[in-house]
């Protein structure tokens, strides 16, 4: 399960940390203050897993807004809610809401290195709801299931 998550996570995480690196700090404050942010992601696809089982693949559009708080130039906090409407089942043809909240504190500075909170909701309109926390270490991706749902 620990494994399969991962995967689903790098996913997330690889988009999610990547933009962060790739933002400059807030023009005109010294390097302080926050820059929102947001983004359309085409094609993204999620992975669910219960009990360790593959039970379906969602994909779609997701929207992304981020808020990055920076401090002296280094971004220190992240956080990033992802959202869709029309995600669609592999599976099957039942569409999903898809609400995914993280939330990102870099303790490593100009190297980004520190924890974050991911809870995810997947709502789907024939019943099925699926729903995750977990915490995670980054750059390394380690993950610790805090819990997980699957209706």
């Amino acid at each position: 399960m620990k494994t399969k998550a991962i995967i689903m996570l790098c996913l997330l995480f690889g988009i999610g940390l990547t933009q962060l690196s790739s933002q400059t700090p807030p023009a005109n404050k010294n390097g302080n203050g926050a820059i929102v942010d947001t983004r359309v992601f085409d094609n993204f696809y999620f992975p669910v897993y219960c009990d360790g089982v593959l039970v379906d693949v969602l994909f779609g559009t997701v929207f992304v807004r981020e808020v990055i708080i920076w401090k002296n130039g280094v971004w220190i906090k992240g956080n990033h809610r992802y959202s869709a409407l029309d995600f669609k089942s592999s599976f099957s043809d039942e569409v999903f809401k898809v609400i995914i909240i993280d939330h990102c504190v870099n303790t490593g500075g100009a190297n980004p290195e520190g924890t974050g909170i991911l809870k995810v909701n997947f709502i789907g309109d024939q019943g099925s709801h699926y729903i995750g926390n977990f915490n995670y270490t980054f750059p390394d991706g380690s993950l610790e299931i805090v819990n997980t749902i699957c209706n």
